[in-house]
């Protein structure tokens, strides 16, 4: 039995957050209903900025976040399509969406009106800005919301050579914390529940994630550490070298009792453990010491390929990555061998590589995939099993409320 075999999610979502945080759920188990409008989510054809196909039999971004769900096309704008959100509401166990509370109010799937209603049901809003001020209703994307708000495309950014620019924002990587910590708040509210007999409204925010994931950071201006940083202000031992074959190698000397001895080795500078200037880790966050340990680790690693340091670092024990690309973590074994990727046919007789959410369970097993539903594909199998008769069906579909496709 899987972990949330049993579990019912009407899942109103649209774009990357809370789709994501369905899709974990229906992996772990969960009977998710994807609920489309009829122009459908907006993401079916987001993977067109990159370079992506977006049709029926080929959708792959849109298939790595609605996987496993059924699919139903209702016309909330109409009594006959509300009366199907309620009534699949009274039997569900949680209601995700990512829709503003301007638009829920007027419908009536605010918290307030289905506690009322449905005091079981666990209600999960995601938000761009929180729940409380004067951003209440803006919208927002991760990329904005998170990235920019919260400090990540400023303050991440490298100085070169005194020039700076924003870093690039990328799509998706704020979302989908965003959606692990919803998932999270889910399943305690749905385990409370078990012991209360009450449902309970979660919210996650993507500023609110964005300053959680850079708590470290934030928390430690406040002390005079500065960011952004240039080659010369950061860590000397937590930082990239290039090496002679041109790829990054990026250190990280953490355990620095334990580990600066043997990094020291490998630099050919065991001198420096004797210099009161340089082996103690506060006076690394001296400029002129950071630059000169920099400048000095810099002209060994350069005299060697990555593969060399990888083995070093390996013999010694100590800790570092290669600098990766997006486009070569689809060849990563490791990935592979742990089933974070896995290969998609799609409907036309193509193949993708997709990746896997990495969250793991003995019970569960290794998931499997069925590709996202087609826009409105489950949606007369869905009202059947609500109990609609065939006749009632083909009303609701021929006056719009509903759309088979």
């Amino acid at each position: 039995m899987k972990p949330l075999e049993g579990v019912k999610v009407v899942d109103l979502s649209t774009y990357v957050a809370a789709s994501s945080c369905g899709r974990m759920m229906a992996d772990w188990g969960a009977d998710v209903i994807k609920v489309e409008a009829p122009s459908g989510d907006g993401y079916r054809k987001f993977g067109r900025a990159y370079k992506c196909p977006v049709d029926d039999d080929c959708n792959p971004l849109f298939d790595s976040l609605n996987a496993n769900k059924r699919g139903i096309v209702i016309n909330l704008k109409t009594e006959e399509g509300m009366a199907v959100m309620h009534k699949m509401l009274e039997t569900a166990d949680v209601f995700l969406t990512n829709t503003r509370n301007q638009s829920l109010v007027p419908m009536g799937l605010d918290y307030e009106t289905l506690m009322e209603k449905y005091p079981r049901l666990v209600i999960a809003n995601l938000s761009a800005y929180g729940e409380k001020g004067p951003e209440v209703n803006r919208p927002g994307y991760d990329t904005m919301s998170l990235w920019t708000r919260c400090g990540f495309t400023h303050d991440v950014s490298l100085i070169n050579e005194g020039h700076y620019a924003p870093t690039l924002p990328l799509m998706g990587t704020g979302d989908i914390p965003v959606a692990m910590g919803l998932m999270a708040a889910i399943n305690a509210a749905l385990l409370a529940r078990e012991k209360t007999g009450k449902g309970d409204r979660v919210a996650l925010s993507l500023m609110g994630t964005g300053l959680w994931m850079g708590s470290q950071m934030i928390e430690s201006t406040q002390f005079g550490h500065v960011y952004p940083k240039n080659r010369f202000t950061q860590s000397p031992v937590g930082a990239a070298y290039e090496c002679s074959d041109g790829t990054w190698f990026n250190c990280n000397v953490v355990n620095f009792p334990k580990d600066y001895p043997n990094f020291l080795r490998l630099m050919n500078h065991t001198e420096l453990l004797d210099d009161p200037l340089y082996n103690n880790r506060p006076n690394m966050n001296k400029p002129e010491i950071a630059e000169h340990l920099y400048k000095l680790f810099a002209a060994e690693f350069i005299k060697q390929p990555a593969s060399y340091w990888k083995e070093q670092f390996e013999l010694n024990d100590l800790c570092y990555e290669v600098v990766g690309t997006f486009r070569g973590a689809l060849d990563d074994p490791t990935a592979w061998e742990n089933d974070f990727l896995y290969k998609m046919k799609h409907d036309n007789g193509t193949e993708s590589v997709l990746v896997r959410p990495s969250m793991t369970s003995v019970n569960l097993g290794l998931p499997e995939y069925n590709r996202a539903p087609k826009l409105g594909e489950h949606t007369k199998e869905v009202l059947a099993q609500y109990g609609y008769s065939e006749a009632e069906i083909d009303k609701m579909l021929a006056d719009g409320a509903a759309v088979q496709r």
